[in-house]
């Protein structure tokens, strides 16, 4: 069997390496290119005519939005409109040089990391206008493993939506037993001042504000400001609630300007996040690792945005404030649906998560890629089938549906 040629890229040297050891290590053909060093091409210019301007401005939104908030002052600047303008122009250019850069390699699958931010998202429109199929990578959802789906990451993941899939799953192979610390970028404030561990609270992880899910998965809090002043509405609201908060050891951005707002919204960032989780009558979160983590350590986890655990007797969905204050009126009635549960974790563990985290990848590790990258592996299995349930489902409502019903 002719397996197809595969054309990897990436931004950050890390992923580079990364992508690198695959090539170098694989049976497949791979290539890999940095996009910022990508060659001028003239052959750039014959595949300027296939870029849609409706295309292109939905692409560059999120890209201006998470401008907007890492570079405030230019933002609020009259350079505002002459950046957009020379940046979606750029952008342009570099979607076509990535058509012909695809084109060069007779690269059949292009591989992103994440896909949803740029360059990646770029790179993925290039792929698509030529249509090739594409290949995306993130980091695990479970503890030291690795994302690599063909259909995204995180909300747009293959991952079933359907807890009935889950009930019906069964797994064989045992669960991580603990999480792995992330490394803060730079050193955190251990917290609000005098901050002591409540017995009972509700806990609240921060995340980075700029990434792809808050700025392309959140649909109504928009940023860690708005998060803090949604849960101060519900703290207001019940008077025995406590809220504990910790800031994303990835964030550049510092919110001390939120330390002692209110007196039952403590921030805590020098415990472990396992320690929070485990303490926590239950966890909210926008749509966070931290939200399948909680899951994994049997807590009630209510979602705000979009996330691939956002099902139903998994966990708990709040559209705006008065979902979230009517969810926390029934926190001890909610109940999870503990065969869901099981299901879940134990699918993406088995068959979903690729094994070794990415940067510490292995032997183990290569063998899951290299399957998934040719479609043998389990997930493609179970992924067909759900296509195929879903299909012969939608021909059977067609079949039922009254004549002259539209």
């Amino acid at each position: 069997m002719k397996h197809p040629k595969f054309l990897l890229m990436a931004r950050g040297r890390s992923h580079i390496r990364y992508f690198n050891f695959l090539a170098e290590n694989s049976r497949l053909d791979i290539r890999v290119f940095r996009s910022s060093q990508v060659k001028f091409n003239w052959q750039f210019l014959k595949y300027l005519a296939l870029l849609n301007p409706v295309d292109i401005n939905i692409l560059m939104h999120g890209h201006f939005t998470k401008k907007k908030k890492a570079v405030p002052l230019l933002a609020k600047s009259w350079l505002w409109p002459i950046y957009k303008l020379l940046r979606t122009y750029l952008e342009y250019y570099h979607i076509a040089k990535y058509c012909a850069l695809i084109v060069q390699n007779k690269a059949d699958v292009v591989g992103v990391w994440n896909g949803q931010k740029l360059p990646g998202a770029g790179f993925k429109m290039a792929s698509e206008l030529l249509e090739k199929e594409v290949i995306y990578f993130e980091n695990g959802l479970m503890p030291n493993t690795t994302v690599c789906d063909w259909q995204g990451v995180n909300a747009r993941n293959s991952l079933p939506c359907s807890g009935e899939f889950y009930r019906r799953f069964k797994g064989n192979s045992p669960l991580p037993q603990g999480l792995i610390p992330r490394k803060a970028i730079k050193a955190k404030p251990d917290g609000t001042q005098s901050a002591i561990r409540p017995t009972a609270y509700i806990f609240v992880p921060f995340q980075v504000e700029t990434d792809s899910q808050i700025v392309s998965n959140s649909p109504w809090i928009d940023s860690m400001d708005s998060l803090f002043s949604t849960c101060m509405e519900i703290l207001d609201k019940n008077k025995e609630l406590n809220m504990v908060f910790k800031e994303h050891p990835c964030e550049k951005k510092n919110y001390r300007h939120l330390y002692n707002r209110h007196k039952r919204a403590i921030f805590i960032n020098n415990l472990s996040t396992e320690t929070l989780i485990s303490h926590a009558s239950a966890v909210i979160t926008v749509n966070s690792t931290v939200g399948l983590e909680s899951i994994l350590l049997d807590k009630k986890v209510l979602v705000l945005g979009n996330a691939c655990y956002s099902i139903q007797g998994l966990s708990f969905k709040a559209r705006d404030i008065q979902e979230l204050q009517l969810l926390i009126e029934e926190l001890d009635a909610l109940w999870v649906d503990t065969q869901v549960r099981e299901g879940f974790l134990a699918f993406i563990n088995e068959h979903y998560a690729i094994p070794t985290s990415w940067d510490k990848a292995d032997s183990k590790h290569l063998v899951a890629i290299e399957q998934r990258l040719v479609k043998s592996d389990k997930l493609a299995e179970y992924t067909q089938q759900v296509t195929t349930r879903a299909r012969l489902q939608q021909q059977k409502a067609q079949l039922n549906k009254p004549i002259g019903a539209c």
